[in-house]
This record gives structure tokens, sequence and C-alpha cells, in this order.
């Protein structure tokens, strides 16, 4: 590999773990921001999507606790950001930011980024509260193994 290519890599390597330092130190400043910002207009798109897909649900906002909850005729979501995958939407911000590129190719890099990122979590949601509907038994499984383990698969995606 030439000089300048590694020096690259180690420049990238360097500004990304000092993101992730400052990410871990401010994420739980972030908090009350990220609940109006994206908890909120998650939540309630996946609300009106299950209601599309004839699944009754009303939305509560309990912001200043830090979730929403989704009321379904069998089921109550509480929708935290853990739930939202928005640390994983972070991760994917702060990589794209400190990649060595243009400003312009970073700007549509978050923004396509996050649209694409928000369009997934709506539907993942969505998919726990089916589950949660129809086969309650199986609700564990998909919201601690198979969904983090597809928000770390779509944040790869999204990257490469």
């Amino acid at each position: 590999m030439s000089r300048v290519c590694q020096q690259s890599q180690l420049g990238f390597a360097l500004r990304f773990a000092l993101s992730m330092i400052a990410l871990m130190v401010v994420y739980s400043h972030l908090e009350p921001l990220l609940n109006y910002a994206y908890l909120w207009p998650l939540s309630l798109a996946a609300a009106q999507l299950l209601d599309f897909f004839g699944v009754p649900t009303v939305l509560y906002e309990y912001l200043d606790q830090g979730f929403c909850a989704l009321q379904m005729e069998n089921n109550l979501f509480h929708i935290k950001n853990e739930c939202t995958g928005v640390f994983f939407l972070c991760v994917f911000v702060i990589t794209v930011v400190v990649y060595t590129t243009s400003w312009s190719a970073k700007a549509r890099g978050v923004v396509l980024g996050v649209l694409a990122f928000f369009t997934y979590s709506v539907v993942r949601v969505v998919v726990l509260a089916i589950v949660g509907d129809l086969a309650p038994s199986l609700l564990d499984f998909f919201h601690v193994y198979l969904m983090v383990t597809l928000n770390l698969g779509f944040l790869i995606y999204l990257w490469k």
C-alpha cells in the first residue's frame, strides 16, 4: 500500500476512535433532543403504518420520560431510543463525517443514510409489533437477537 493511503487510513481510524469516545461522553446529553427529533417521528410513523396494515394503534408520548408507547388491542409497546437503533445511526453519521471525502459527499451520505435508517427502523418497529401481536412467544427472540443483529448488518450495508 502507498504511504499516502496508509496515512489516510490511519487518520480515519484515529478520527473515528476519537469520535466514538466523544459519542460515549455526550450521548446521554443528546437523548432529550433525540426523543423529539427521532423517537417521536419514528413512533408516529410506526403507529400510522400499523393502522394502515389493520392493527389499530394509539400512540402515547412520554418523551420527557424517554419513551413513546404504542397501544394495540393485545399489546402495549414501549419504544425507547435503544429500540430505534439511534445509537447505530449516530455511529453511521460519525463514520460518514470523519471519512475522507468532500463535504458535499458527506452531506449526501448523512441525509440519505438518516432517511434509510429511519425507514428501516420504522419497519423494524412495525415487524416487532406484528410479531408481538401474532406470536408473542417469539417476541423476545426477535427483539433481543434478530433485530439487534439486523441493525448491525444494516449499518454495515449502508456504510458499504
